[in-house]
């Protein structure tokens, strides 16, 4: 009997050795991000319906963070992809990039864009997009920190075209607008 226990302490010891030594090369990851996240084992299968992917990772800037994404579905109820972009105000360096799966609350209006932080030194930059692996590259000015939907694709007798949801409609006013002048 004591000769079994000694073999289950062993191998508890010996399994929580090899947990800690898989855990430490993620060390630098804020372990925040990695909450819920569905692993991906092939392209074919999804864990539900419309599952999304979002590059999830964080680190001190967007080549770091890239380095060491996962390939995990986002779990259910977070259908949008945030990236935090943190960087120095006067030179525009990163400091600090985090991307994630997000909720809608997340993605609200304001909070999206950019902001000055406690620190004057640094400012943050936040978008939000709702496709998959919408989210490779980081915010940094107003102009790309902004609310990102999923282009859609229309029909077209000659060929497809990628129009966003605004350039539907203005491409539906101006087909209005030919009907009206005949």
């Amino acid at each position: 009997m004591t000769t079994l226990l000694k073999i289950i302490s062993t191998s508890t010891i010996l399994f929580s050795y090899l947990v800690c030594l898989c855990c430490s090369t993620i060390t630098h990851s804020d372990p925040t991000i990695l909450t819920g996240l569905i692993p991906s084992y092939d392209e074919n299968s999804t864990p539900f319906p419309d599952a999304l992917k979002c590059y999830v990772c964080s680190g001190p800037n967007n080549s770091n963070c890239m380095e060491e994404v996962f390939n995990a579905f986002c779990p259910k109820g977070k259908h949008f992809c945030r990236t935090e972009h943190y960087f120095n105000a006067s030179s525009g360096a990163s400091v600090e990039v985090r991307k994630t799966c997000a909720e809608h609350i997340e993605c609200s209006e304001i909070r999206i864009g950019c902001f000055a932080t406690t620190d004057s030194n640094v400012k943050k930059c936040s978008t939000c997009c709702d496709w998959t692996w919408c989210n490779p590259d980081v915010p940094t000015n107003a102009s790309t920190a902004i609310f990102a939907t999923k282009p859609t694709l229309i029909e077209n007798s000659s060929s497809n075209l990628l129009v966003s949801s605004t350039n539907f409609l203005f491409f539906m006013l101006c087909t209005c607008f030919i009907f009206v002048q005949r």
